[in-house]
Order: C-alpha cells, then structure tokens, then sequence
C-alpha cells in the first residue's frame, strides 16, 4: 500500500510539472481560449494581433514573421501558433520549448474540441469543459429558435475581392447550424472553403441577408450605391449585418456571439 501511495504521489507530480508555467500565444483565437478557460495568469506574452481581451500581455511578436530568438527571450514552456511559419516548431523543441499548433478549423465542434486540447495542456480541464458545455448550449438554443423560420439566403462578404466563406468553412458551418441558405455553398464544388464570388452570382442569387466585417458603420449606403445592388433583397430591406471582424475570423469563445448578433439583427428587421 505504501509502494502504491508512493507511485500515485510521484505520478501526480510529474503531471503538475508537465503544466507550463510561462505560455506565449502566437495564436489570437488561442489568446482568447486561454483566457476564456482561466489560463491567462500563466500567459507572459501574446503575439501582435491578439487584442482581446484587454488585458493581455500584448508584445511585437509576429505570428506572420515568427522571430525564434524574441520568443525565447521570455522564456516560455509552451508557445502556441495557428500555423507553422519557417519551422518554428523545430527550433522551439531544439531548444527545450514545447510547442502546441491549434490550426484554423472547419467546424464548430472542432473549435470546441481546440478549447478541451488547451484546457488539459494547461491544467484547465474543468473551466474547459465548463465553457464548452456553456457555448455549445447556447449555440444550440439560438439554433432551436431559427427552427421553423424562413430559410434565408445569406451572403458573407469577407473582402472586396467577394470571397466569401462556403459551408466547407468555420463561418460556413455556423451558418449551417442557424439554418441558413448560404449561396457561397454551390460556387464551391471543389470544397475549398472560401469561393471567390463574382457579382453577376451575388446579384442574381439575390440574398436576403449580407454580413460583412470590413466596412465601415454606413455600410447599407456602400453596398446600395455598387451599381445594381439596390435591386437585391438585403440591401431594400436593409438587413446588411456589421459583426466585428475579430469576433467573426477567430474561431474562440465568440463565435457565440457572433451567432446572438446575427439574430438579433434578424429580430429588428423582423425576419425572426
């Protein structure tokens, strides 16, 4: 009995020493997730981009230009990226520090099952699991009121160029979830993700809603004056829906709020 006491309470200890202590995140939706999951106290620097929430320990850090020897000046035991820049990694582990890549991912229940590998990489596993069955309830209550609605055409707007994200993609599946009709979904036979859209297909399938996170507040005013847009459903009944771009290109704890604000607009124009 005492052997086995003794195994369980070395085992233990190993455990706690795997948990980092100091976390750089290169990564803004994982910035997020950790502080969502009450991480942040161990995390001693965040790359340039991650901006939320306020408190973060924001550096000049780049996730686009990952600079081996700046990181390590901070001495981390976990650095977490979204994508692997140069072998970033290999150098890391080459120097003693473990390294966690979360990538984009397709689906929401991917995003939540980041949040769960964060949370047990940390030692956070219950707050974790908490959030999660907190976001996907919401999520999942949001998605039970949109039963039985209109099945709206929607066209998310991520840039001029008019690409725009199919059902192949992390927005295109939330999409899917409200029960939405999203004409990105059939000019994306290859499943990329992330069909570039012409006008003449925007114009002619004519959709009921428009979200975009690149103009500016007077957005229903730019989109009417484009030549021959003022004919399409969404901009006549004024339902061009402004979501923060943070919120809607991380793949955090905010994508249920991404979901509350496009009901909500919803309900003011009085489609929901």
């Amino acid at each position: 009995n005492i052997i086995l006491f003794l195994g369980l309470l070395i085992g233990s200890i190993q455990i706690a020493w795997c948990k980092p202590d100091r976390i750089i995140s290169l990564s803004p939706t994982a910035t997020e997730m950790l502080f969502a999951i009450g991480a942040g106290e161990k995390v001693v620097a965040v790359d340039s981009h991650s901006n939320f929430p306020n408190d973060v320990p924001l550096t000049n850090l780049s996730a686009l230009e990952p600079n081996l020897e700046a990181i390590a000046l901070y001495k981390p035991d976990l650095v977490i990226i979204s994508f692997d820049i140069g072998n970033l990694k290999v150098g890391l582990n080459a120097v003693g520090i473990e390294v966690l890549k979360l990538p984009a991912v397709p689906t929401v229940e991917d995003a939540l099952k980041q949040i769960l590998e964060i949370g047990n990489k940390t030692g956070n596993e219950e707050s974790a699991e908490r959030l999660v069955l907190k976001m996907r309830r919401r999520i999942n209550e949001i998605a039970v009121e949109r039963e039985g609605k209109p099945e709206l055409l929607v066209y998310h707007e991520l840039d001029e160029n008019y690409y725009s994200p199919s059902r192949w993609s992390f927005l295109g599946n939330i999409y899917d979830i409200l029960g939405f009709k999203n004409i990105a979904d059939e000019a994306d036979p290859n499943k990329i993700g992330y069909p570039k859209l012409s006008v003449e297909y925007i114009l002619s399938s004519n959709p009921d809603i428009i979200v975009t996170g690149g103009l500016e507040n007077d957005s229903l005013s730019q989109f009417a004056s484009r030549p021959g847009w003022n004919t399409i459903n969404a901009v006549q009944n004024k339902t061009i829906i402004m979501v923060e771009p943070d919120i809607s290109g991380r793949w955090g704890p905010r994508i249920v709020e991404f979901c509350e604000q496009i009901v909500q607009k919803l309900r003011i124009v009085g489609y929901d």
